[in-house]
């Protein structure tokens, strides 16, 4: 007999679009892709310039390292020819970098925080930490604390007339 699995809470299923990947995770992967492939190949990478061999020297591959050497049949002194480097970015500095810019797209995929989606849980957030925070900075007068803190009040002093008080 054939048996399925029937998730208790079902407003918390959520269908799969590619293997076990729902279409938002799907599409955010999509992006993560493109964007770091785009960083990675846009980031230049330090270039190797050797100076061309003269008449008498000839150029071999080393088969298990890939370096140019440069063989010199009738060559006395056996320094290496000078190399420049022009200025790039190293193989290791590319992929943090890629990294640092991906892992948002990546997190707003996967990522649900307290059951909302990542964009949603950082709008409220922010709105709760910068535009409505707990702590106010409106201050209330208190006129009680005016009044017991103020100078007392001289009391009036009445003169007795004919006529009455004055």
């Amino acid at each position: 007999m054939l048996e399925i699995p029937i998730p208790k809470e079902v407003r918390k299923y959520k269908t799969k679009l590619i293997g076990n990947m729902t279409t938002r995770q799907t599409v955010c992967f999509v992006i993560a892709a493109i964007i770091a492939l785009l960083v990675f190949n846009l980031l230049p990478s330090p270039k190797v310039i050797t100076p061309e061999p003269e008449a008498n020297q000839e150029i071999v591959v080393d088969m298990e390292t890939g370096e140019e050497i440069i063989n010199q049949e009738n060559s006395v002194d056996e320094t290496p020819a000078e190399v420049e480097t022009t200025l790039g970015v190293s193989t290791d500095t590319k992929m943090t970098i890629t990294f640092f810019l991906v892992l948002p797209v990546i997190l707003a995929g996967w990522l649900e925080p307290y059951g909302m989606p990542f964009e949603q849980f950082i709008k409220a957030a922010f709105f709760y930490n910068f535009l409505a925070p707990t702590k106010r900075k409106y201050k209330i007068k208190n006129y009680f604390e005016e009044l017991v803190n103020s100078e007392p009040e001289k009391p009036i002093k009445y003169k007795k007339s004919k006529e009455g008080f004055k």
